[in-house]
């Protein structure tokens, strides 16, 4: 299920993923992360449609917004409400059957971050991290962060950071075989 607010995007990247998946393997909703009743029906809707869920991936994205209060609401609030969300659904504990979350920080253009953007990666590296040492073993699910375009700032020694291939990642190995909690860079 593709849930976003832009739903003339949503439409389009599900038309692509039926070329190449089949039709019955992708939907579209329109939500807004910062509305928790709009979220939770995206996750609803998901479940009746598809009978399960198996894989969330949350995408943080500079919207150049100079209100830093939107930029949080989106990265850090909406994020967090469907991660916790997902486990709702996905924890083995709770009937689910165990799932990967794949929370994705997209950097199209550094120089425009704003320091709330800054923030807000910061913020799900720590999130993704606890959230999976926490978690995993109970719920069967697991976290992994994905830097996409990131810059040499991430690129530091002390083994925080694994390495994927320049520009290119196969999400779904990496949903696959990513250790829960790690964060990988593109």
């Amino acid at each position: 299920m593709i849930a976003d607010e832009d739903e003339e995007s949503g439409k389009n990247l599900v038309v692509k993923l039926s070329a190449e998946y089949g039709p019955e393997k992708t939907a579209f909703i329109r939500t807004n992360f910062a509305c928790d009743n709009l979220l939770n029906n995206a996750f609803e809707k998901t479940l009746e449609h598809f009978q399960k869920i198996d894989v969330l991936v949350n995408i943080a994205n500079s919207v150049g917004h100079r209100n830093w209060e939107t930029e949080i609401d989106k990265n850090v609030k909406g994020i967090v409400k469907s991660t916790l969300l997902g486990y709702k659904y996905m924890d083995a504990s709770n009937g689910g059957d165990g799932g990967s979350v794949l929370n994705m920080v997209c950097d199209r253009e550094r120089t425009l971050a704003t320091p709330y953007f800054e923030g807000c990666r910061h913020y799900l590296v720590a999130f993704g991290k606890t959230m999976s040492q926490q978690n995993h073993i109970n719920t069967g699910v697991k976290i992994v962060t994905l830097f996409v375009n990131v810059d040499d700032v991430y690129n530091q020694n002390d083994g925080c950071l694994e390495k994927g291939r320049k520009n290119e990642c196969d999400i779904p190995n990496l949903i696959r075989l990513a250790r829960t909690g790690s964060i990988w860079t593109t």
